[in-house]
């Protein structure tokens, strides 16, 4: 395998959806959750490319893409700041300790208006917490993730 000089990262294209899928694929099957990913690729492709309520780039080495991070806008309504959230950051294992993760991430640095980062990391996640804290990511205060499925039918109105 290359270098790491050899890593660019540009955005994503319409055009690159296949490769994005799969992608996402191979994160839900690294989570350990493959049967949780239920998304069509027209789905996601709308809602990337058509809605734009999120941002995807990609990473390659060389011409071989190797890794994605999704991405959208949040605000801090504590601090007032305006800050990416990274939903995904996903890099295959032969693009492992390369420098393509922080690549990705200091790719985001210096975005008009861009004040900053929050994402998280699945508490198992050895690597991805190692990976985290080197790269200089500061553990926030412990908060439960909840969810809420609008079409699911248990949910009735009061």
């Amino acid at each position: 395998m290359g270098t790491s000089s050899e890593i660019y990262i540009r955005d994503a294209e319409r055009a690159d959806m296949d490769f994005i899928y799969q992608l996402i694929y191979e994160l839900a099957v690294h989570e350990k959750r493959p049967e949780d990913f239920t998304a069509s690729k027209a789905h996601l492709a709308g809602l990337l490319f058509d809605r734009q309520v999120a941002k995807v780039r990609l990473a390659f080495l060389a011409d071989q893409p190797l890794a994605y991070m999704l991405y959208y806008p949040v605000v801090s309504t504590f601090s007032g700041h305006l800050n990416y959230y990274v939903e995904d950051l996903f890099v295959l294992p032969e693009g492992r300790g390369l420098g393509i993760g922080k690549k990705m991430l200091m790719s985001l640095k210096g975005e008009p208006g861009i004040e900053g980062l929050k994402w998280t990391c699945l508490m198992d996640n050895d690597e991805g917490l190692a990976f985290h804290h080197a790269i200089g990511g500061q553990q926030g205060i412990a908060c439960y993730p909840f969810y809420m499925d609008w079409s699911d039918d248990d949910l009735a109105a009061d």
